[in-house]
């Protein structure tokens, strides 16, 4: 069954798998797929976050009491990767502000990748309203690639960036 877009299958697409196994280079080449397919042309921008850096444009937000441009900026965002969700589980107050972006995009239809190293609900400190927005979506085991599939990406790699080696 073809389907035009990842995000038929959920949203938002939760990568789920252990540091090094490439959870940020795929969110980051679905984002740049589904920007090109989406227009049909002119790819639309993706906004990429780390969770760390969400959490302190959060905080800087709220220090100047000028939330609604961080929110609106989130929201209106085409596509939205926020990466290594797992290390803002002791900031409860950005879980509960990332929560409510997540929910407004996924209401009106807008792709959105998140990257954890564990499930939400298997990560201490991982604020339930959160976990609530996510789990619904597509979650996405990725392992690290061994043997075959381990030497294929090498030399794929290789002829990418035009190294000459044997097999």
């Amino acid at each position: 069954c073809a389907r035009d877009s990842v995000f038929e299958f959920g949203n938002p697409l939760l990568l789920v798998g252990p540091t090094g196994c490439g959870k940020t280079s795929i969110a980051l080449h679905l984002a740049a797929k589904e920007s090109i397919r989406s227009t049909e042309g002119e790819p639309t921008p993706v906004l990429y976050s780390t969770a760390i850096d969400f959490s302190r444009q959060y905080a800087e937000a709220v220090g100047a009491d000028d939330l609604p441009p961080l929110r609106q900026e989130i929201n209106d965002a085409p596509i939205l990767v926020i990466d290594d969700r797992h290390l803002i589980s002791d900031k409860p107050a950005a879980q509960d502000e990332l929560a409510a972006r997540i929910e407004d995009r996924v209401a009106v239809g807008r792709p959105t990748l998140i990257t954890c190293r564990r499930l939400p609900s298997e990560i201490r400190g991982m604020r339930p309203l959160l976990v609530s927005r996510v789990v619904p979506g597509l979650t996405v085991p990725i392992a690290t690639p061994s043997g075959e599939a381990r030497s294929q990406l090498l030399r794929e790699i290789a002829v990418h960036i035009g190294l000459d080696i044997d097999r």
